[in-house]
């Protein structure tokens, strides 16, 4: 079951626009990481995957997957998977998908939902969030989540990779 709403701009002249995630940890998390995709904007639509430094977002590296965007119609690719993220997929087929495609791989909130957000992302080239539950096991750490969907650019206009915060509610 997931549930998902796009992210507007920030609006003009509000300091670059902080975006209110609550003060949950999800919240504040999701929130940091956005902060820190807005900060590599420097005013264009989104950032490209040059501005992004994990070494800069360290601590949230488990809980992000970074998927490149392929062809037309759009099919995402995992290129990179954190270590939080294979731990929510035990159970799976495949807990690590790196190097396959998001239709390729089973979902907990189900494939469709999943490759729906993030055309929607790759539409819109905005933020958008999502939330849903996975059905506990006795493996998974935890049962509940917020996502986080970013979208990046090489070229200032086309969507050619997506950044995902996963990251559990408490």
């Amino acid at each position: 079951m997931t549930t998902s709403s796009a992210i507007d701009e920030p609006a003009p002249g509000n300091g670059g626009g902080e975006l209110a995630f609550g003060d949950s940890p999800d919240g504040r998390s999701l929130g940091a990481v956005y902060a820190y995709w807005n900060s590599k904007r420097r005013g264009r639509a989104m950032p490209s995957r040059a501005d992004i430094d994990p070494l800069e977002m360290k601590q949230f590296l488990p809980q992000l997957v970074l998927l490149d965007v392929e062809g037309e119609p759009p099919r995402f690719r995992y290129r990179l998977v954190g270590t939080e993220v294979t731990q929510v997929r035990r159970g799976l087929s495949k807990s690590d998908p790196t190097g396959q495609f998001v239709d390729e791989v089973t979902h907990h909130q189900g494939t469709s939902a999943v490759l729906d957000h993030y055309r929607r992302v790759v539409a819109e080239r905005k933020p958008s969030t999502d939330a849903g539950t996975y059905r506990p096991t006795a493996e998974r750490p935890w049962v509940r989540f917020s996502r986080l969907v970013l979208p990046l650019s090489a070229d200032g206009t086309a969507v050619n990779m997506l950044l995902v915060a996963l990251v559990p509610i408490l």
